[in-house]
């Protein structure tokens, strides 16, 4: 969703900063079927809140996540 976003909002790092948050305020969770389609990498994590996720994805964009299952 935020790279569609990125793709129409157009460059700059003010533009994109806003489109990310615009798409994660539009997040709506769901299920994946195949997590693993060789094409990139896909984390999962329990059903949360907005702002959990939120914090997970700050920490995975600063820190990192560390070893996941595969």
């Amino acid at each position: 969703m935020v790279a569609l976003g990125l793709e129409k909002g157009g460059k700059g790092s003010l533009r994109e900063l806003v489109t990310t948050v615009r798409a994660f305020a539009r997040f709506r969770p769901f299920e994946i079927e195949r997590p693993d389609d060789g094409a990139f990498e896909v984390i999962t994590i329990r059903h949360a809140a907005k702002w959990k996720i939120l914090g997970t994805a700050l920490k995975a964009s600063l820190r990192g996540l560390g070893p996941q299952p595969s």
